[in-house]
């Protein structure tokens, strides 16, 4: 099933993690990335597998399958910093991240819907997205993504009502429940509202949360997941 990024490929930047925002934050932003710890960093680059997905290889290994936005996808760090990749280490599995950047639930429904029964794997765990963004497929089978500052399609008027992004939210998490509970498989969840929690430092672009955001939320899921 369709990711928004193209196969076999390797970018040196990604969405708002841009070399644009990098330069212009060098100019306008030099002690944040100083405190951030960006000003100088071993460089790293965003690789996509076969599928299109920042992931390992798919194969017939164990592994578990992630779900989410741009967090879990690790927008701003390298692979081997994000929280995926770390609960993966420590569970001695494959790491099958499908996290899409500025993907909605109706994202991880799609993907989940596809490649949970292909993938077979071992646990599924859900980052939730932000409840205001919605997914459409367009005429040409792209999926496109819309958040309540997008006026088309009529997905302003429908986004900024919180009841219709509270629904649209908890129906897609019962339908990727039910997909796992069919396929007898371990499902997890947690909400975008834990981070807010965590004081860490931000990744390179200055926006996402950075390593220490990402190995406090691994080593928080590894304490709640139980073993399989």
């Amino acid at each position: 099933m369709q990711s928004i990024y193209p196969p076999n490929e390797t970018w040196l930047w990604c969405q708002k993690d841009s070399e644009a925002r990098y330069q212009l934050n060098r100019a306008e932003r030099a002690d944040d990335l100083w405190k951030h710890g960006w000003w100088n960093y071993d460089p790293f680059d965003y690789h996509f597998n076969s599928a299109g997905f920042r992931s390992d290889e798919f194969d017939h290994r164990p592994g578990t399958l992630y779900l989410g936005c741009s967090f879990t996808q690790g927008i701003g760090l390298p692979y081997h910093d994000t929280w995926a990749r770390m609960v993966s280490d420590a569970l001695g599995t494959a790491c099958w991240n499908l996290g899409q950047g500025g993907g909605s639930m109706d994202t991880c429904f799609r993907l989940a819907e596809h490649w949970i029964p292909r993938l077979k794997p071992t646990r599924v765990m859900l980052m939730s997205t932000i409840p205001a963004r919605l997914e459409l497929i367009d005429a040409d089978g792209v999926p496109r993504m819309y958040s309540a500052n997008d006026a088309s399609f009529g997905a302003r008027e429908w986004l900024s009502h919180s009841e219709n992004g509270r629904l649209n939210h908890l129906k897609n998490r019962w339908a990727i429940q039910q997909i796992c509970d069919q396929k007898h498989i371990p499902f997890h969840e947690w909400s975008m509202g834990c981070l807010s929690q965590i004081k860490s430092l931000l990744a390179r672009d200055l926006t996402h949360p950075g390593k220490t955001a990402h190995k406090m939320f691994a080593e928080r899921v590894l304490r709640e997941i139980k073993p399989v």
